[in-house]
């Protein structure tokens, strides 16, 4: 399954990040993600693109080449944009708690796979380009310091702050 478009929006209530995203096929799927699945989403992805980088580069280069990615792809994400509408939930239209996730690398292909493992006892897999990860990444990232969890260090570029306030909008990526 691919990924058109996701979206994200942080709920004090639950002190869980709403996670939605879209497909091709008009499809949504919605997540509840708890503070350690979000936790292992950003790290373990960065570490599953440094793996993919580590093929063609020196451990330490890997490292350096993805967290400059990383950043450059916070500074250019659009936030803003219209999150598409859906004609179908294949999962129903109630987010569902993910209780689990394990991330993988694919180095022949150079694409990362998310398992899901869902409190409904289901489980959904993605597969993603870089990029799209790198997306991703960047939503929660912005998402977890709104909730205050302290996952990950504000980000420098001031640009990647705006907008990080007490409010409570849904963020699109």
């Amino acid at each position: 399954m691919s990924i058109k478009q996701c979206t994200g929006k942080w709920s004090p209530t639950e002190d869980r990040i709403l996670f939605r995203f879209n497909t091709p096929q008009k499809d949504e799927y919605s997540f509840w993600l708890t503070r350690h699945i979000v936790n292992q989403m950003i790290h373990g992805s960065g570490e599953a693109i440094k793996k993919l980088l580590e093929i063609d580069h020196d451990p330490r280069v890997a490292k350096t080449i993805q967290e400059f990615q990383q950043a450059a792809v916070t500074r250019k994400t659009n936030f803003k944009s219209q999150y598409d509408q859906v004609s179908g939930h294949p999962l129903g239209p109630d987010p569902i708690l993910v209780i689990g996730c394990s991330i993988s690398s694919n180095e022949k292909n150079k694409f990362i796979g998310f398992q899901f493992r869902l409190s409904s006892k289901q489980r959904v897999g993605i597969k993603l380009t870089v990029p799209m990860v790198q997306r991703i990444v960047s939503l929660l990232e912005k998402l977890q310091l709104r909730a205050g969890w302290g996952l990950v260090d504000s980000p420098q570029d001031s640009s990647v702050n705006s907008g990080v306030s007490g409010d409570h909008k849904n963020m699109l990526h």
